[in-house]
């Protein structure tokens, strides 16, 4: 590859090694309320190294853990409520000539959620629910409101309008 600093091609090497798995469960606890379990597992690792720049190794590992139940009230009112859990750890290592410099960061999510689905017809339902999750890097819990109506316009279709407030963990590169 150029190089912009300097008049002399660099050689650029790059090693990727992805693993993912996934696993759920769905069953019902009667005939009125479902059951949903589900685990997956992320591990990652890159290595960069570029002939005039340090070389970089990263890692990114994580699970992610769900669990809730699905009560049917009746016909038309149903509920939706669980629990979740996101772990990830970052591992970032880097590497010139007699200096090696890392950085290590993991971080965990916990969340807790319910939904009420009301169907005024097979055509028209609204979801409204609330999500509180906390993050244990910060130390902080938010709380987020759900709200979302849809009306089915084709046997393939349906038109749905939504309102939520989302939040989101901070990545490593903004720590």
């Amino acid at each position: 590859q150029e190089n912009l600093d300097r008049e002399a091609l660099d050689t650029v090497g790059i090693r990727n090694r992805n693993l993912y798995g996934n696993a759920s469960y769905r069953g019902f606890l009667s005939d009125q309320t479902s059951l949903f379990a589900g685990l997956s597992v992320g591990l990652n690792r890159d290595d960069l190294s570029i002939e005039s720049a340090p070389d970089l190794q990263q890692r990114l590992n994580g699970f992610h853990a769900r669990f809730s139940l699905k009560p049917v009230w009746s016909d038309r009112f149903m509920a939706d409520y669980g629990i979740e859990y996101l772990r990830e750890y970052d591992q970032q290592r880097i590497s010139h000539g007699e200096f090696t410099g890392s950085q290590d960061l993991g971080r965990g999510q916990t969340a807790a959620f319910a939904e009420a689905n009301y169907f005024f017809s097979t055509d028209l339902a609204l979801r409204v629910g609330l999500r509180t999750e906390h993050s244990g890097l910060l130390d902080q819990v938010s709380l987020s409101p759900r709200l979302t109506l849809a009306q089915k316009v084709s046997n393939n279709g349906q038109v749905s309008a939504a309102f939520g407030s989302f939040t989101q963990a901070l990545g490593a590169d903004f720590l």
